[in-house]
């Protein structure tokens, strides 16, 4: 247990201020408890406690489980990287209202399974630059975006869980593909030369989203459904189901090379755009 002191090297319970490596073996928070860094590279942190990371935490590897919480504060920073193996988020919770930088490591991924829940919270700030994808295994998981999020770099970042947006979500480079599916209420924003890909599941484009910038928006699997009005320069169809009771106004270029489009709602191509 994290709470048991014989259990450190240090021999002391690692707390506020300390800095904890776990390599191996199974970590149990059973109480709620605070550290200064920790790095997980192998191994499993689970429990039912909530860990509050105040400074730097690194996860390279291992597993984070149990019913609980790892919390990185505001001002902390979240190191995600597959460099030493898996990243497993079973079940458990983590809350971000720091920075998360999430990168490619060793060729493995981060995956979600039994129900795990990613908060990027209010203004927090969670950087994809991952050219791979989070995953997802049996029940899998979500993440909520509260903060900000944003896709930049070469090549592609894949999000196979359901992703639910109410703040701002900016590809600044290469693709960012949403698989699994989710909500935005909130605002997307795609730099020219990158994609926003729809790729999977039913994603819902609720009153208060946007499609902004003058990136590429594409549809390519799943559903994609209308509500209110939603503006956009560029979009593509090349699959999949458009639908809706809203309207898509496209100002610049629709290409629509395959796919269906139903629904009450409507596509509108505006004055000086092309379909």
């Amino acid at each position: 247990n994290w709470s048991e002191s014989g259990r450190w090297s240090c021999g002391h319970v690692r707390g506020f201020g300390d800095t904890a490596n776990i390599g191996s073996g199974t970590v149990n928070v059973t109480a709620d408890a605070s550290v200064s860094d920790l790095t997980l590279t192998s191994g499993s942190l689970t429990g039912s406690g909530i860990l509050t990371v105040t400074n730097v935490m690194t996860w390279t590897g291992g597993t984070m489980a149990g019913s609980g919480a790892t919390h990185i504060a505001a001002g902390g920073v979240l190191n995600l990287s597959d460099s030493g193996g898996y990243l497993d988020q079973n079940a458990r919770t983590i809350n971000n209202a720091g920075t998360a930088n999430w990168t490619t490591g060793g060729g493995n991924y981060w995956y979600m399974q039994g129900g795990a829940v990613f908060n990027n919270q209010a203004g927090a700030t969670f950087n994809a630059q991952a050219n791979e994808g989070l995953g997802a295994s049996g029940a899998g998981g979500v993440f909520n975006n509260y903060g900000a999020f944003t896709r930049s770099g070469a090549g592609t970042s894949r999000m196979d869980v359901p992703v639910h947006n109410s703040s701002p979500v900016q590809a600044q480079g290469g693709t960012l593909n949403l698989n699994a599916g989710g909500s935005s209420s909130g605002a997307f924003d795609v730099n020219a030369g990158a994609t926003l890909q729809f790729g999977g599941g039913t994603y819902a484009l609720n009153p208060g989203a946007t499609l902004s910038g003058a990136g590429l928006y594409r549809l390519t699997g799943g559903t994609l459904s209308i509500s209110g009005t939603v503006p956009v320069s560029n979009f593509e169809q090349t699959a999949a189901t458009l639908t809706g009771n809203g309207t898509l106004s496209v100002t610049q270029a629709m290409t629509w090379t395959s796919g269906t489009q139903s629904g009450t709602g409507a596509t509108h191509i505006a004055s000086g755009g092309v379909l």
